[in-house]
C-alpha cells in the first residue's frame, strides 16, 4: 500500500508540475528572472511536497544538496543571509540569474525552486555569491520568465 501510494504522489507531483520543472542535467534550462525579492522565503523548513516536486523534476539525487543550500540558515551568501543587507539589497538581487528547477505548495503557496548557478553569476558582489550552486524558494509572484 506505501509503494502505491508513494507512486500516486510521484505521479501527482508530476502531473502538477510538468511545464514547469526541469531536469538536472538538462540542456535547456528554463531561466527565470527575481523581479520581487520581497516574495523569497529566508527561513525554509523543507516539506515533503518539496521532496515529491525534486524527484519529478528528475532532481531526486539532488535533494540534500538543496535542503542543504536554501535559506538564511543554510549555505547561502552572507548577503542574502542577512535579512537587512537581502531587504536593502533588493535591486542586488534582481540581477541574479536564475533557473527554475519545481514548483510545488509551501504552507498552502504557490512556490518555485530557482537554482542559482555559481558559474552564472560571477557578476555579483563577492557577499552575493558563492563557489556553488545555491537555491532560492520564492512566491510565483516574485518571478518572471526571461
Amino acid at each position: 500500500m506505501q509503494k502505491f501510494l508513494a507512486a500516486a504522489f510521484a505521479g501527482l507531483a508530476l502531473l502538477m508540475a510538468p511545464a514547469c520543472a526541469t531536469s538536472a542535467g538538462a540542456v535547456s534550462a528554463k531561466e527565470v528572472k527575481i523581479i520581487e525579492p520581497g516574495e523569497i522565503f529566508s527561513l525554509v523548513e523543507w516539506p515533503a511536497e518539496g521532496d515529491d516536486a525534486l524527484r519529478a523534476a528528475g532532481w531526486g539525487d539532488k535533494i540534500a544538496e538543496v535542503k542543504s543550500h536554501v535559506g538564511e540558515n543554510s549555505a547561502w551568501p552572507p548577503s542574502l543571509k542577512d535579512g537587512e543587507t537581502r531587504h536593502f539589497g533588493a535591486e542586488t538581487i534582481k540581477t541574479y540569474r536564475t533557473e527554475e528547477v519545481a514548483r510545488f505548495q509551501y504552507f498552502k503557496q504557490d512556490v518555485v525552486l530557482l537554482r542559482v548557478p555559481a558559474a552564472k553569476n560571477r557578476h555579483m558582489g563577492k557577499d552575493w555569491q558563492l563557489d556553488t550552486d545555491f537555491f532560492i524558494l520564492i512566491g510565483r509572484a516574485g518571478i518572471a520568465r526571461s
